[in-house]
């Protein structure tokens, strides 16, 4: 285990951003990154995003932390657990394949 391991990869997935961060064994952050999602916005206050936008958004802020993890000399084999937060209120309709019937309704 190198220094300040074992690490927690922590993915903050919200409705206007992912926020993800690589904590140490003493809470202190170790790599960050943040990645903006696009959001519609419709009349009388509705809301929706794409649910495959989500994922890559998902994936692009988890990359770009893991980079900046390597690049500050860290083994990615010491990042032992993984907490992910969510939209909650969110919801996605899916067909039988797993392909979204429609944009994700949010709350906004």
């Amino acid at each position: 285990m190198g220094d300040g391991g074992p690490f927690i990869l922590s993915i903050d997935q919200g409705t206007s951003s992912t926020k993800t961060i690589v904590f140490d064994n003493l809470g202190n952050v170790i790599a960050r990154a943040s990645e903006p999602l696009k959001t519609h916005y419709f009349n009388e206050g509705f809301a929706e995003q794409d649910p495959e936008g989500i994922f890559q958004n998902v994936l692009t802020s988890v990359t770009q932390c893991i980079e900046d993890f390597k690049t500050k000399g860290y083994d990615t084999k010491d990042i032992l657990s993984c907490g992910i937060s969510n939209q909650r209120e969110t919801f996605v309709v899916w067909d039988e394949n797993g392909i979204p019937l429609h944009n994700a309704v949010i709350w906004q």
